[in-house]
């Protein structure tokens, strides 16, 4: 089985966010060229890597959960309190848990948010929160062990019960 590309690209996000945290604690004059063009330089994958997460689709619930973490971390804070739902909802979906009611929330906020949108159309954040809806609504396929099925043997008793066990119908002579 493939790995979720949503989560590649999380995990590169996050490691591109340590080392510019890490570069901007380093700084040892207050104006340096050289480590400036480094964080400008990680500044820029980090933006190549966040323009690539938006058009990825999620091929698991795993992923489907980073990406409604991502769309909780960039809720404004006037909207915090839809992002504490959201993070619950990952990390449901981090345990393995899918709830119709979190799938119909999902959709209910997005909706709302693409209405109250003021942008131009496009926020990425009802971006994100559609693309985890897409990764969650997919079904679940379970592999089964590969035996092979034993058929019951039929026993003429049995079915002359009928299907529910009952006795077999006798006619009453008056």
């Amino acid at each position: 089985m493939h790995i979720d590309p949503v989560l590649i690209l999380a995990d590169d996000i996050r490691q591109l966010e340590k080392q510019i945290h890490i570069e901007c604690q380093h700084k040892k004059e207050p104006y340096n060229r050289e480590q400036m063009q480094t964080i400008n330089l990680l500044i820029g994958k980090l933006r190549a890597r966040y323009a690539e997460l938006v058009k990825t689709e999620p091929t698991s619930v795993l992923g489907a959960g980073e990406l409604i973490r991502f769309a909780a971390h960039r809720l404004p804070f006037s909207q915090g309190r839809y992002a504490t739902h959201l993070y619950r909802i990952a990390d449901r979906l981090a345990d393995g848990q899918r709830l119709p009611a979190d799938l119909i929330w999902l959709r209910a906020l997005t909706e709302a948010l693409n209405d109250n949108s003021q942008a131009d159309g496009r926020n990425n954040t009802t971006v994100l929160l559609a693309l985890a809806i897409k990764g969650m609504a997919q079904p679940v396929v379970v592999y089964r062990a590969a035996t092979t099925l034993r058929t019951p043997t039929r026993d003429l008793g049995d079915l002359s019960r009928g299907p529910c066990g009952a006795q077999p119908f006798v006619p009453q002579h008056f």
